[in-house]
């Protein structure tokens, strides 16, 4: 016979996933450790949630930094009518404007990225170790995907505006950032946030979150064998 503390096979805890995500049916693993999960201090949940949100933000730099040359040829693409590949549209695009195109809309990018990225893993962090610490009636996985959800409709709002820019600024819609912001500001804060565009970061953010934090708790919970336990451990310490 199998002993309880063992994980449950992968197939078994992804239907139990499926099914409590579904129906708010608590999962055997959770359960076991739900009375156990400690009380934790709202300072010592706000100072770990910033920590986490400062490194995210430095994180964000280095790989936007790295990536930005991509993210521009991915956008002109998009926005042109020619097949050409990558290759040729690089080659294009420095020829005609010099390497530094490649890092068109970078301060934008970094600018709408940084504090969007820093508050999604800090509410995130936050929101889980509260929810954690106070709704012991509910599966933790269900929890971590509601703070998944809360986090990640605030950084979209904050990510809109500023993806908005850097893509327009990318196409060669507006030749330089001051004319997208003077642009932007003569049509008022429906054009800085567009209702299309917000609802659209949000179905596509959100999902994702969702199913990249519950798979990330799961996995860390199986991978530990104990349990709910592996949630509760990651709050921090009073």
């Amino acid at each position: 016979a199998l002993s309880d503390d063992m994980p449950p096979p992968p197939r078994k805890l992804a239907l139990a996933l499926a099914v409590g995500l579904a129906f708010g049916l608590p999962d055997t693993s959770a359960d076991k450790g739900a009375q156990a999960r400690p009380a934790v201090a709202a300072p010592a949940v706000w100072k770990a949630g910033v920590k986490n949100g400062l490194a995210s933000g430095l994180a964000v730099v280095c790989s936007k930094s790295l990536l930005q040359p991509f993210d521009t040829l991915k956008t002109l693409q998009q926005a042109s009518s020619s097949s050409g590949g990558m290759v040729a549209a690089a080659s294009k695009l420095v020829s005609a404007h010099g390497f530094l195109a490649l890092y068109r809309g970078l301060g934008i990018s970094l600018f709408g990225a940084v504090p969007s990225m820093s508050a999604y893993f800090a509410v995130y962090q936050s929101s889980k170790a509260l929810l954690l610490s106070h709704a012991t009636f509910a599966p933790p996985l269900l929890l971590v995907a509601v703070s998944a959800a809360f986090a990640n409709t605030i950084a979209s709002t904050l990510r809109v505006p500023c993806e908005l820019v850097k893509q327009r600024l990318q196409a060669g819609v507006y030749p330089s950032l001051l004319a997208a912001v003077t642009s932007l500001n003569a049509g008022g804060a429906t054009l800085w946030l567009p209702r299309d565009a917000w609802l659209a970061q949000v179905a596509r953010d959100v999902p994702f979150g969702v199913a990249m934090f519950i798979t990330y708790e799961s996995l860390s919970r199986s991978r530990l064998g104990r349990g709910g336990e592996a949630l509760a451990d990651e709050q921090p310490t009073p």
